[in-house]
Protein backbone atom coordinates (compact mmCIF):
# COMPACT_ATOMS: atom_id res chain seq x y z
CA UNK A 1 0.00 0.00 0.00
CA UNK A 2 1.60 3.33 -1.54
CA UNK A 3 1.86 6.25 1.48
CA UNK A 4 -0.98 8.76 2.13
CA UNK A 5 0.30 11.69 0.53
CA UNK A 6 -1.15 15.05 1.41
CA UNK A 7 -1.05 17.28 -1.87
CA UNK A 8 -3.58 19.36 -0.41
CA UNK A 9 -1.68 20.26 3.05
CA UNK A 10 -1.22 24.26 3.30
CA UNK A 11 2.22 25.25 2.18
CA UNK A 12 3.24 22.20 0.60
CA UNK A 13 5.54 23.68 -1.48
CA UNK A 14 7.30 25.49 0.69
CA UNK A 15 10.19 24.61 3.48
CA UNK A 16 7.49 23.86 6.14
CA UNK A 17 5.26 22.20 3.64
CA UNK A 18 8.33 20.07 2.51
CA UNK A 19 9.35 18.88 5.94
CA UNK A 20 5.99 18.15 7.14
CA UNK A 21 5.21 16.04 4.07
CA UNK A 22 8.93 14.39 4.25
CA UNK A 23 8.25 13.62 8.12
CA UNK A 24 5.13 12.18 7.16
CA UNK A 25 6.20 9.76 4.90
CA UNK A 26 8.60 8.53 7.15
CA UNK A 27 6.46 7.66 9.69
CA UNK A 28 4.65 6.09 7.56
CA UNK A 29 7.04 3.87 6.17
CA UNK A 30 8.93 3.15 9.72
CA UNK A 31 5.39 2.50 11.90
CA UNK A 32 2.57 1.83 9.46
CA UNK A 33 4.28 -1.13 6.80
CA UNK A 34 5.01 -3.68 9.86
CA UNK A 35 7.71 -6.42 8.59
CA UNK A 36 8.63 -4.50 5.83
CA UNK A 37 12.57 -3.02 4.88
CA UNK A 38 11.48 0.26 5.74
CA UNK A 39 10.49 -0.96 9.29
CA UNK A 40 13.31 -2.87 9.92
CA UNK A 41 15.79 0.17 8.30
CA UNK A 42 14.20 3.25 10.06
CA UNK A 43 15.22 6.61 8.55
CA UNK A 44 14.44 9.96 10.30
CA UNK A 45 14.12 13.05 8.97
CA UNK A 46 17.07 15.44 9.77
CA UNK A 47 16.69 18.26 6.98
CA UNK A 48 14.98 19.39 4.15
CA UNK A 49 15.92 22.22 1.73
CA UNK A 50 12.95 23.16 -0.72
CA UNK A 51 14.83 25.65 -2.55
CA UNK A 52 18.26 23.45 -3.00
CA UNK A 53 15.88 20.44 -3.18
CA UNK A 54 17.66 18.54 -0.85
CA UNK A 55 16.32 15.85 1.60
CA UNK A 56 18.41 14.22 4.20
CA UNK A 57 17.63 11.57 6.21
CA UNK A 58 19.53 9.56 9.28
CA UNK A 59 19.90 5.87 10.45
CA UNK A 60 21.31 4.87 13.23
CA UNK A 61 22.45 1.19 12.07
CA UNK A 62 22.02 -1.97 14.02
CA UNK A 63 24.28 -4.65 14.85
CA UNK A 64 21.99 -6.93 12.35
CA UNK A 65 22.88 -5.05 9.22
CA UNK A 66 26.87 -5.99 10.09
CA UNK A 67 28.65 -7.60 7.21
CA UNK A 68 31.48 -10.09 8.20
CA UNK A 69 34.32 -7.42 8.15
CA UNK A 70 31.62 -5.57 11.48
CA UNK A 71 30.86 -2.78 9.34
CA UNK A 72 27.59 -1.86 8.01
CA UNK A 73 26.89 -4.57 4.86
CA UNK A 74 26.02 -3.30 1.20
CA UNK A 75 22.71 -4.74 1.20
CA UNK A 76 21.29 -2.77 4.35
CA UNK A 77 22.89 0.44 3.22
CA UNK A 78 21.66 0.49 -0.38
CA UNK A 79 18.13 -0.13 0.49
CA UNK A 80 18.35 3.31 3.01
CA UNK A 81 19.96 5.22 -0.14
CA UNK A 82 17.36 4.08 -2.43
CA UNK A 83 14.92 4.95 0.71
CA UNK A 84 16.30 8.35 0.44
CA UNK A 85 16.20 8.72 -2.77
CA UNK A 86 12.75 7.58 -3.33
CA UNK A 87 11.46 9.78 -0.44
CA UNK A 88 12.79 12.68 -2.09
CA UNK A 89 11.39 11.58 -5.54
CA UNK A 90 7.78 11.49 -3.96
CA UNK A 91 7.95 14.66 -2.88
CA UNK A 92 8.59 16.09 -6.09
CA UNK A 93 6.72 13.85 -8.03
CA UNK A 94 3.65 14.74 -5.71
CA UNK A 95 2.94 11.21 -6.40
CA UNK A 96 2.64 7.57 -3.78
CA UNK A 97 4.84 5.20 -5.70
CA UNK A 98 8.17 6.44 -7.98
CA UNK A 99 10.03 3.40 -8.75
CA UNK A 100 13.82 3.21 -8.83
CA UNK A 101 14.71 2.69 -13.04
CA UNK A 102 18.44 3.01 -12.26
CA UNK A 103 20.80 3.53 -9.28
CA UNK A 104 24.70 3.61 -9.71
CA UNK A 105 26.75 4.35 -6.11
CA UNK A 106 30.80 4.47 -5.68
CA UNK A 107 31.43 3.10 -1.77
CA UNK A 108 34.22 5.37 -0.62
CA UNK A 109 34.73 3.96 2.96
CA UNK A 110 33.62 1.03 5.09
CA UNK A 111 29.87 2.34 7.10
CA UNK A 112 30.48 2.24 11.11
CA UNK A 113 27.58 0.66 13.21
CA UNK A 114 28.63 3.03 15.95
CA UNK A 115 27.74 6.19 14.41
CA UNK A 116 24.76 7.85 12.65
CA UNK A 117 24.41 7.38 8.73
CA UNK A 118 23.03 10.42 6.91
CA UNK A 119 22.24 10.56 3.44
CA UNK A 120 21.36 13.58 1.50
CA UNK A 121 19.58 13.72 -1.41
CA UNK A 122 18.98 16.37 -4.63
CA UNK A 123 17.06 16.62 -7.27
CA UNK A 124 20.10 17.05 -10.16
CA UNK A 125 16.90 17.42 -13.27
CA UNK A 126 13.58 16.23 -14.69
CA UNK A 127 12.56 15.62 -18.15
CA UNK A 128 9.02 15.23 -17.03
CA UNK A 129 8.78 11.28 -17.10
CA UNK A 130 12.09 10.90 -15.00
CA UNK A 131 13.39 12.58 -11.95
CA UNK A 132 17.75 12.46 -11.69
CA UNK A 133 18.46 12.30 -8.12
CA UNK A 134 22.04 12.63 -6.54
CA UNK A 135 22.88 11.68 -3.03
CA UNK A 136 26.04 11.68 -0.71
CA UNK A 137 25.95 9.78 2.20
CA UNK A 138 27.96 10.48 5.67
CA UNK A 139 29.10 8.84 8.90
CA UNK A 140 28.75 11.02 12.41
CA UNK A 141 29.73 14.41 11.95
CA UNK A 142 32.22 13.41 8.66
CA UNK A 143 29.96 15.25 6.31
CA UNK A 144 33.55 16.33 4.32
CA UNK A 145 34.39 12.78 4.35
CA UNK A 146 31.31 10.70 2.46
CA UNK A 147 31.46 6.96 2.21
CA UNK A 148 29.49 6.55 -0.23
CA UNK A 149 27.99 9.01 -3.72
CA UNK A 150 25.64 7.47 -5.91
CA UNK A 151 22.85 8.63 -8.80
CA UNK A 152 19.92 7.18 -9.59
CA UNK A 153 16.71 7.89 -12.10
CA UNK A 154 12.80 7.49 -10.80
CA UNK A 155 10.31 7.17 -13.08
CA UNK A 156 7.83 9.93 -12.17
CA UNK A 157 5.64 10.56 -15.06
CA UNK A 158 4.51 14.19 -15.39
CA UNK A 159 7.26 15.37 -12.59
CA UNK A 160 8.38 18.86 -12.40
CA UNK A 161 11.60 19.65 -10.47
Amino acid sequence: MPPKMNFDRPNYDSQEGMLAQAEEMARYFREDMPGTVSDKIPLYVHEVNYARKTLTMVLQPSAWMADRSGYMSNGAFCVALDETMGFLCLYTARMPMTPTVTMQLSLLGPIPLDKPLYIKAKILSSDGSKLDVGATAWSGDMEREPVCTAVGIYFAPKAKA
